[in-house]
């Protein structure tokens, strides 16, 4: 069928209605996007083992993530687009699976947030680009083992993002005015994140930095495509030995494929994701560490709102 192109300034990575299509008779929990008014619940795994080098730091966390997590957790959408998020996540990098120091934790965080939607304010369906802002306090406990030695710390995280997400244009049907039936084309998102750690081991006490960046579109038929990079500064505020870490830098880069539309939902498979990273670490003694890994990401994931 032929198309037009409508150039857009607005957000959201998907054209879909915000709730799923289902009879009212089916359940009491309708499938919905993050953003999607009042309160959802949600839950996710995932599953990313990391293949080469560790770096021998005792208390760096440069990697991206653990090899397998899962989470639960819920989020309310007030009318104004502020939202408050609660989310509860178990993490695990076993020995024989991993590119970072073998643990375990348990991870408990809040959020605040405001999203500012670039569009207008009357029609959500064309508010695709937004700026979005939050504050997050997380609390971590769990364990680390370094050689022979197993050590346990309970971390205070202090984070702030910003976000910017742009989607250039929209596929309209010819004739078609009814944005709800518009496909969203080739979107960008990039944001900057800041975060405190302080932790009852000085080893872990740090400062990071964090820039990324996403390219991402969804084809006619459905197959989203992503491609991201970020790059994360970490300085390290007293480090106890020359052999610790002062600063690490980690850039990580990945493709990925949303496969969401192709599987019965109750597979509830989000997604798979391949790339690498490269860890570089500084040390008090002068000495530089840099190692390479290859990593994969597959997503499982629901988000549901109570009728």
């Amino acid at each position: 069928m032929k198309r037009h192109l409508l150039f857009a300034s607005c957000c959201a990575f998907s054209a879909q209605p915000s709730l799923a299509e289902a009879p009212a008779s089916e359940s009491k929990w309708v499938t919905v996007k993050e953003d999607a008014p009042g309160t959802n619940f949600g839950w996710a795994v995932e599953l990313a083992p990391a293949f080469g080098d560790k770096l021998d730091g005792a208390g760096i966390e440069t990697r991206e993530g653990h090899a397998f997590s899962g989470s639960i957790g819920a989020r309310h959408n007030l009318p104004s687009r502020t939202y408050i998020s609660g989310t509860m996540t178990g993490s695990l990098s076993p020995k024989f699976l991993t590119g970072r120091l073998p643990g375990a934790n348990a991870t408990a965080d809040v959020t605040l947030g405001q999203t500012f939607p670039l569009g207008g304010a009357g029609d959500l369906d064309s508010n695709r680009d937004k700026i979005d802002l939050r504050a997050s306090e997380r609390l971590v406990h769990g364990w680390q083992e370094l050689k022979t030695i197993e050590r346990s710390y309970t971390d205070r995280v202090i984070a702030l993002r910003g976000a910017f997400t742009n989607v250039l244009w929209l596929y309209s049907p010819l004739g078609v005015e009814d944005r709800r039936q518009f496909r969203a084309g080739p979107r960008y998102d990039f944001s900057l994140d800041w975060s405190s750690l302080n932790s009852d081991r000085p080893d872990r006490d740090s400062q990071s930095l964090a820039a990324t960046g996403l390219l991402g579109y969804s084809t006619q038929r459905g197959l989203g495509v992503t491609g991201s990079l970020k790059f994360q500064d970490t300085d390290f505020k007293h480090p106890p030995l020359p052999s610790e870490p002062r600063q690490t830098e980690v850039l990580t880069g990945y493709v990925g494929f949303d496969v969401t539309k192709f599987l019965p939902a109750r597979l509830s498979l989000k997604s798979f994701e391949v790339g690498g990273e490269i860890s570089d670490a500084e040390y008090e003694d002068g000495a530089s560490e840099t190692v390479f890994n290859l990593r994969f990401k597959i997503g499982f994931g629901r988000r549901y709102a109570a009728r």
